[in-house]
Parts: C-alpha cells; structure tokens; sequence
C-alpha cells in the first residue's frame, strides 16, 4: 500500500530562474542548492507538505537528463514512492 510521496524531480533549463519562480509562488526558500558533477546537474529542493520538491538543472552535454530537456521531455519527472509495509 502507498504511504507517500517522498521527492518530485523537475528538469529546468534555467536553475536560478527556476528558484526564484517557485520562491515566489510558494514563499518559500529552497533548503539546499548543490552542484552534483559526478551527475552532470545542479539542483535545487525544496519540502513542502512533506514532499521535497527538487529542480534538475542539467549541465553536461552529454548526460541523460540533458537529452531529455533537449528533446523536450521536460514531463519525464521521477518521483520515488514510499511503500507501506503490511503488518505481519
């Protein structure tokens, strides 16, 4: 049975653009922004209700999130779900 959501990823071409939209719709500020190299992205989250919400900024050319914001797949968002376990 599902218990929740844990996190909502995002590809955004502009980070930084990206921030201050959600600062301003939401009101509130990220928790971190990170560079991730070794994943080829800078990130931004954020928690709200619980959830983190989490900005994707790809900034290698060659790396799988990048394609996907190039070929406009900006929908393909992942979102990891937290699985209740049944009492035994």
């Amino acid at each position: 049975m599902l218990q929740g959501v844990h996190h909502i990823n995002f590809l955004v071409a502009d980070l930084d653009a990206a921030v201050l939209r959600y600062k301003d719709l939401f009101d509130i500020d990220p928790m971190t922004i990170e560079s991730l190299p070794e994943r080829g992205v800078r990130t931004a989250r954020f928690k709200m209700s619980g959830v983190w919400i989490v900005l994707v900024q790809p900034v290698d050319e060659q790396s799988e999130p990048m394609r996907h914001l190039r070929n406009g797949q900006v929908a393909r968002s992942r979102c990891a779900l937290a699985a209740k376990t049944p009492p035994h």
